[in-house]
């Protein structure tokens, strides 16, 4: 929606110009509706295809009459739908997933990269590696190869330095493992991908110039940029990684905590080559065909060239094809003789983005870019209305008797309030999305854009100018460098301190859908009532504002344990009211999954860090959490197996002056929220055969409603347990040792006596866990089983009391 502010009414509000009858908005959301049902729909294309195909020949039979146009959306509706279901849907017969029955397998397949290998620095538990997307094309799995059609996600390991990585158009032969149809979550939808990690001496170069030239062309372009603009800046490898994500999307020469502080504050987009970007070099052009003096009506054969090679050699993000699509759009109106339209531009580029690629429907480029934009045509003039209304002249002054002070200061406010409303709104229509897929809430992101946007503008002017200089002089190359240089050190430092202002950002868990789908709602209801009444949109984000408050603190009274996915290891989230408790981190190569899965939960920071026993699987990741959140207190206990993992954790606590606390059997305390918490095992004195043994036991409980964490106890030391302890009752389980064999016995079962029993396992090539007579005898128990290697995380609802929850006072669901 858009608006043109004529003058105020009576009434309040403002008189607006008729709205225009925009089509392509009215089609874009049939589409979009469309594109939605064929990717959710569980059925075959056909289906939507023969409706739609069905109401063809009734409206050409029906095509003048003033009602067709009802059952010619519903025809457009079922032909979009069954072309995004057989878009996102591979070929069946020729997929890996047909092809491979396993849930992993060991190949040799042969592929054709679709874009150049990124390069992925080492972190911690994780060795150095490079990510490319490929189109596979056969694939040897016992001694013959077979055709194939689809594609995979490789990880190619090892030193990215040492291999020479696959480029756009290049076909290899690869040997590894190979994960069919994996779930993956990018956005608003779960699709099936598939995934396959290969050693560094396992792929092997063949042939090359299988790609479009135009791509190949652009990708080789982009690489030559990369080049001049590394010139001089050696000595300046943060500048320099800087300066490359900016005007070529390269982040890999970015250091993490450098990512991590332009995420927290909100302008972490600018590495993205988004249509930020292709508004600044469209920008860029702009000015150089004025100064040209080159009529308007031909910038669009001058600008579209460059901005689609620009577009495609910066990797085509979905948030850049917008753009490249609206600035297109708007340079071909001139033209064309005709006025420009903002919202229904952005709704032929929304329709040509679906129309291409359906599945970007979900993608999180799509959403962020096409809400922004949307949010700024339809929130901005409201600002701007009452903009105008504070900084407008005394109409009973006439204009020379201005003073030209008050005149200067009258438009500067204007021009500033202009400017910060345009942050604004794109941050009020983008807040929920952010907070549902990355967690994440920055006010600071309002104050931080309005500076980094326009120095981001200035680093990409001289990276343009040192790419324009370097065919005629390789020392004007380098000036322009260092000019960019002198900016990025600047806007670094910036962007830190931005991240350390204390309130500046925090983690909320991911709210509802509900949530998302009222917040729109409502600040869509009051975007339109403020066509014709004054206060309606400051009305609307109050209710917002209240609404925000209200869900947090609902938040904050949640009681409930969180078994995380962390693969063959274990990590559980106690939330405790406010408190945040946290029982073992999870392998040190599921560091970031724990991470990630603990912000989803809105977990700032952590009062107590919980060690169960010196084991890699359950306290690999602590070394990363320590140094990515606060930690109040360390408990680890009171015998520790001599690992040199427990030896780094506890010096780092050392470091960081974080409390030590050792536990054996008989502690026992409370957590906010009336969590009550015991270690049942080990015992002071105690001889360890190996780390297990030692293992903590803890019981948490509330209200009746029990929650037993055995860790890795064995067999053995359960009997022992089961002798010394008067009563080893929980309503929960998690079974011990991953639902390994040696662990949850017959005898734990009837001494425990759970209803519900967790497993927190991975996938493995044998399944070995949990463990067949395990299951067998759950299942003879009539004990619910949840394992997370299914289901993913398993979070247990402490409630209210058997009033509010079944089963006793508790509810045990997976998901978020």
């Amino acid at each position: 929606m858009e608006f043109w502010l004529d003058n105020e009414i009576p009434g309040g509000g403002y008189r607006l110009r008729p709205p225009r009858r925009r089509v392509m908005v009215g089609i874009t959301m049939v589409l979009v509706a469309g594109t939605a049902a064929g990717i959710a729909a569980s059925f075959s294309a056909l289906w939507f295809l023969g409706a739609g195909a069905s109401l063809l020949p009734l409206l050409f039979l029906w095509v003048h009459h003033r009602r067709s146009t009802l059952p010619l959306m519903v025809a457009v509706f079922c032909l979009v739908a069954a072309h995004a279901r057989q878009s996102t849907s591979p070929r069946p017969a020729l997929s890996l997933g047909a092809i491979l029955p396993g849930p992993i397998e060991y190949v040799q397949f042969v592929a054709m990269a679709t874009e150049d290998a990124l390069p992925r620095s080492a972190r911690r538990g994780q060795r150095a590696s490079a990510v490319v997307h490929m189109r596979v094309e056969g694939l040897n799995r016992d001694g013959r190869w077979q055709r194939v059609e689809d594609t995979v996600r490789v990880i190619l390991r090892g030193d990215p330095t040492q291999r020479r990585l696959p480029r756009y158009g290049e076909r290899w032969r690869l040997r590894g493992v190979v994960r069919p149809r994996v779930p993956w979550r990018s956005g608003l939808f779960t699709l099936p991908k598939n995934q396959a990690i290969v050693d560094q001496d396992r792929f092997f170069f063949l042939d090359a110039g299988h790609g479009h030239p135009v791509k190949a062309a652009s990708l080789a372009f982009r690489r030559r940029a990369r080049q001049i603009l590394s010139r001089g800046l050696d000595d300046f490898p943060e500048e320099r990684g800087l300066l490359q994500a900016l005007l070529l999307g390269y982040r890999e020469e970015l250091s993490t905590l450098l990512r991590q502080d332009f995420a927290v504050t909100g302008t972490v987009h600018i590495f993205a080559i988004s249509g930020a970007h292709v508004g600044m070099v469209t920008m860029l052009l702009m000015l150089l065909l004025r100064s040209l003096r080159v009529p308007r009506t031909q910038w669009f054969w001058v600008a579209t060239p460059l901005l689609i090679t620009y577009t495609v050699a910066t990797g085509a993000a979905t948030s850049a094809v917008r753009a490249c699509v609206m600035a297109v759009l708007l340079q071909a109106a001139p033209l064309f003789r005709r006025k420009p339209d903002a919202v229904s531009i952005l709704a032929v580029a929304a329709a040509a983005i679906l129309l291409a690629a359906p599945g970007q429907l979900g993608d999180l480029g799509f959403l962020l870019s096409f809400t922004a934009v949307a949010s700024l045509l339809a929130i901005q003039p409201v600002f701007d209305a009452g903009a105008l209304r504070l900084f407008r002249r005394d109409t009973w002054q006439l204009p020379r008797e201005e003073q030209p002070e008050a005149r200067h200061l009258r438009e500067v406010g204007l021009l500033v309030s202009r400017f910060g409303s345009v942050s604004v709104a794109a941050w009020v229509g983008t807040s929920p999305l952010t907070a549902f897929f990355f967690n994440l809430v920055s006010p600071v992101a309002l104050i931080m854009n309005l500076v980094v946007i326009p120095s981001a503008f200035v680093i990409l002017l001289a990276g343009v100018l040192s790419l324009v200089s370097a065919p005629v002089c390789a020392e004007w190359s380098e000036i322009f460098n260092h000019a960019a240089r002198v900016w990025a050190q600047g806007l670094a430092g910036l962007i830190r301190w931005a991240a350390s202002v204390p309130g500046g950002h925090w983690f909320v868990r991911t709210p509802p859908v509900l949530g998302v789908v009222m917040w729109y709602g409502i600040l869509a209801l009051s975007t339109i009532l403020a066509r014709r009444i004054k206060r309606a949109l400051p009305v609307g984000l109050a209710v917002l504002a209240v609404l925000a408050v209200g869900w947090g603190v609902q938040e904050a009274q949640r009681c409930r344990v969180s078994v995380l996915d962390v693969g063959e290891g274990n990590a559980v989230l106690v939330q405790a009211q406010a408190g945040r408790i946290l029982i073992d981190s999870g392998p040190a190569f599921c560091a970031e999954r724990t991470l990630r899965q603990l912000r989803a939960e809105g977990v700032n920071s952590l009062d107590v860090l919980i060690l169960s026993h010196a084991d890699a699987a359950h306290m690999g990741a602590t070394p990363f959490l320590l140094s990515a959140l606060p930690v109040g207190e360390v408990w680890v206990p009171s015998s520790v197996w001599p690992s040199p993992l427990m030896r780094e954790v506890l010096h780092e606590a050392q470091v960081q002056a974080i409390p030590v606390r050792r536990l054996q059997a008989g502690d026992s305390g409370h957590w906010p929220g009336q969590l009550y918490w015991e270690v049942l095992w080990p015992p002071d004195s105690l001889k360890m055969a190996r780390a297990d043994d030692a293992a903590l036991v803890m019981r948490v409980a509330r209200w009746g409603v029990s929650v037993l964490l055995p860790s890795d106890l064995g067999t053995k030391h359960e009997a022992v347990l089961i002798r010394q302890t008067a009563s080893l009752a929980a309503s929960v389980l998690l079974a011990g040792r991953h639902g390994d064999a040696d662990a949850t016995s017959e005898p734990w079962l009837e001494a425990v006596r759970p209803r519900d029993v967790v497993v927190s396992s991975g996938p493995h090539l044998d399944s070995r866990h949990p463990d067949r007579e395990v299951v067998a005898r759950l299942d003879a128990r009539g004990i619910r089983l949840w394992r997370t290697d299914e289901w993913g995380a398993i979070h247990i609802e402490l409630g209210a009391g058997p009033a509010r929850w079944p089963h006793a006072g508790y509810r045990v669901h997976a998901g978020r």
